[in-house]
């Protein structure tokens, strides 16, 4: 799938690769994700899909599912 919007890939999807978890969302962001909590030992996934940016994957923990990320 490709295209312009935000949620749409540019290529094709690599592997997911683990990322860490341990950082502040302020210094890329400007606003930490929704239900995102920082942790040293869990790990979030990234998802590389083309010359587009990675999708960063997390556990929403207010939703209580999946949610997700792009910079």
């Amino acid at each position: 799938m490709s295209g312009s919007s935000q949620d749409s890939f540019c290529g094709p999807a690599e592997p997911l690769q683990p990322e860490s978890l341990n950082y502040d969302h302020g210094e890329e962001l400007g606003d930490t994700p929704e239900g995102f909590r920082r942790s040293a030992r869990r790990k979030g996934l990234r998802l590389i899909a083309g010359d587009c940016d990675s999708f960063h994957l997390y556990w929403n923990h207010v939703a209580d599912e999946f949610g997700w990320w792009r910079l």
